[in-house]
């Protein structure tokens, strides 16, 4: 149980006894001087805030059980997106290895499913396994979005493919693909269509019908 700490109590004392709460606050800024996260509570509650700068060591094992960091919309923090990893329960045997506290999880959603898919773009979260972090796409959206097929843009800035071009995520939705001679498409798809008087033959490339 959250034990209770006063005023003469010191920040190591919270380490052991309870949750340290400054949600809705105007903290623009965490700086522990290279001493971890964890020190100040096991669980922490930093929502709604202003934060702008958040320097603590990037190592899980220095972060505490719980923190909270949702709600602050000019916070930017470092994801790790290269990691080999089939989901986020592979991190629980990396433990040792030096990983970052945050990393991404490689299972991309079909949609946002809280929100739905949001201007063309749909954004995963950070693997929960080490340390439960809640956070906002926002942090970092160039790591945790991705634009949906038929759109194209990096993070959450995405517009939909005009008439004649596609995007997919095996040819990428970095960028609209235009579509071959022989085939269409109309706005924000993410294949293209055999032109009319045209079929798919078995290279699964559009040819022009027999007269």
């Amino acid at each position: 149980s959250a034990g209770y700490v006063t005023l003469k109590d010191s920040f190591e004392a919270l380490a052991a006894t309870g949750i340290l709460t400054l949600a809705f606050n105007h903290i623009t800024a965490v700086d522990t001087s290279g001493e971890p996260l964890k020190k100040l509570a096991r669980d922490i509650d930093l929502r709604n805030n202003s934060l702008e700068r958040f320097d603590v060591p990037d190592s899980p094992s220095d972060w505490p059980s719980y923190v909270n960091l949702k709600n602050n919309t000019n916070l930017r923090l470092f994801v790790n997106t290269t990691m080999k990893i089939k989901d986020c329960a592979e991190l629980t045997a990396m433990r040792d290895r030096g990983i970052q506290a945050l990393v991404r999880n490689p299972n991309w959603p079909e949609r946002n499913d809280d929100n739905g898919v949001s201007n063309g773009q749909v954004c995963t979260s950070v693997c929960r396994i080490l340390n439960d972090v809640q956070l906002d796409h926002s942090i970092n959206p160039t790591a945790l979005c991705r634009c949906i097929p038929g759109y194209d843009g990096a993070g959450d800035n995405c517009t939909e493919c005009p008439a004649g071009f596609y995007s997919n995520h095996n040819a990428g939705t970095h960028m609209c693909h235009p579509c071959r001679d022989t085939e269409t498409s109309q706005a924000g798809k993410q294949e293209c269509d055999c032109k009319e008087d045209h079929f798919k033959n078995a290279s699964q490339m559009c040819q022009k019908n027999c007269e």
